[in-house]
């Protein structure tokens, strides 16, 4: 991606930042755990390819009680439940990372344009009359405006 050059360029990327810093950690973890060749599910893989050729040369198919197809079902098992482990243990992670960001990324996704709108027909985007039409637009989309 080009560096970033509007304020929606900077609030999308702080959003995909947050996201990626907790998420990105455990999709490396999952990647690691299913397609490194030196995982247990890639080498019980390699294994099963293996007997499924040693068969194949002798003209014979494989069975659903062969004992290698029986250990790769059960790696992929194991490897299923420690990759549905790191989804579950990250997920409160991954949620507060993203609403972390979400609260300004979308004020400023919304102001923005109402802002510019304002300087444009020659306001100041800060004034007691930019604040009005903030609320109008603002309560016509069904949004309340809270000034706690």
């Amino acid at each position: 991606m080009a560096d970033p050059i509007s304020i929606r360029d900077y609030a999308d990327l702080a959003l995909r930042k947050a996201y990626n810093k907790t998420a990105g950690r455990v999709s490396a973890q999952i990647h690691l755990l299913t397609t490194a060749p030196t995982s247990q599910l890639q080498k019980a893989l390699a294994e099963l390819d293996q007997e499924v050729q040693r068969l194949e040369d002798k003209e014979e198919s494989i069975k659903p009680d062969n004992a290698v197809l029986l250990k790769v079902m059960e790696v992929m098992r194991g490897t299923f439940k420690t990759v549905a482990f790191l989804i579950d243990a990250n997920s409160q992670a991954i949620q507060a990372s993203g609403v972390a960001v979400a609260i300004p990324t979308v004020t400023a996704k919304v102001f923005l344009p109402l802002a510019n709108h304002q300087v444009g027909i020659g306001h100041d985007p800060v004034s007691s009359i930019a604040l009005a039409e903030y609320r109008n637009v603002l309560f016509s989309k069904g949004i309340p405006w809270k000034t706690e």
